[in-house]
């Protein structure tokens, strides 16, 4: 029983990374002996809304440890995210992000190990900018929001008054 509820999980996971992985966008690229794979799990990246990307580097069809990979985003001339993420003992090195609009974007990656540079290179890609009806609901959120809190401070700057005309 132990080994078939190892068994089980173990086919679920794979499963599901199967699933994840081929239902959303791949980048990929040969540099020098390495294929480069970034997977992205939305097939289409959207502005305002969450993106996850994972990392993986193979030399000759193997996976090919690494220590850590930074990672840039760039649009126009502007740095819109910069970091370096750590590679896990167990599964891909991952990260979350949310870009702030619609438009093309340059991902600039680099797979290090020990400090030093193994491979890197740049992506191009799109992402696709927000609904307009979207973009209302929120400010409709803010502007009430915002109405509530004018309104909550009203009402007690008035009982604050009533209070102490009565005493």
């Amino acid at each position: 029983m132990k080994y078939f509820t190892s068994i089980f999980i173990t086919l679920i996971l794979i499963f599901n990374i199967v699933q994840a992985h081929d239902s959303g966008t791949s980048f990929e690229k040969e540099v020098k002996d390495f294929l480069l794979e970034i997977g992205a799990e939305q097939k289409t990246i959207k502005a305002g809304e969450q993106t996850d990307f994972d990392f993986a580097l193979f030399k000759n069809g193997v996976t090919y440890a690494f220590e850590d990979v930074f990672v840039e985003f760039i649009k126009g001339e502007k740095i819109i995210f910069s970091s370096r993420l750590a590679n896990p003992k167990i599964g891909r090195a991952t990260m979350k992000i949310i870009f702030p609009e619609g438009g093309t974007y340059n991902m600039k990656v680099l797979f290090l190990d020990n400090e030093k540079k193994i491979v890197g290179t740049v992506y191009e890609f799109e992402v696709a900018a927000r609904d307009n009806k979207e973009m209302a609901s929120e400010i409709n959120f803010i502007q009430n929001a915002i109405s509530g809190i004018a309104g909550l401070i009203i009402g007690l700057v008035v009982i604050s008054l009533i209070k102490r005309r009565n005493n």
